[in-house]
């Protein structure tokens, strides 16, 4: 899943957020702009969404988020948002 043309109009410290929800515990990985990958470990949810958030430090300008797991599955992402 790439999220893309994140624009980011002053750069700093932000909060990535994704709600997910997994029947199992599973584990997302994020990447931006092709940088190295981050492991999220989101627990299982028992069929709820949670918000899972990752810490980031981003440039000005415009940026692409890529979520994946290429060992197993990812959890199922409802909304991904900048806080």
């Amino acid at each position: 899943l790439v999220w893309k043309d994140v624009k980011i109009l002053k750069g700093g410290r932000r909060t990535l957020e994704f709600v997910c929800a997994a029947p199992e515990d599973r584990a997302l990985f994020v990447q931006i702009d092709g940088g190295a990958k981050t492991k999220i470990d989101v627990k299982a949810t028992g069929g709820s969404f949670v918000p899972v958030t990752l810490d980031v430090d981003l440039a000005e300008g415009v940026h692409a988020v890529r979520l994946s797991n290429a060992t197993g599955w990812a959890p199922d992402v409802d909304l991904m948002r900048i806080r």
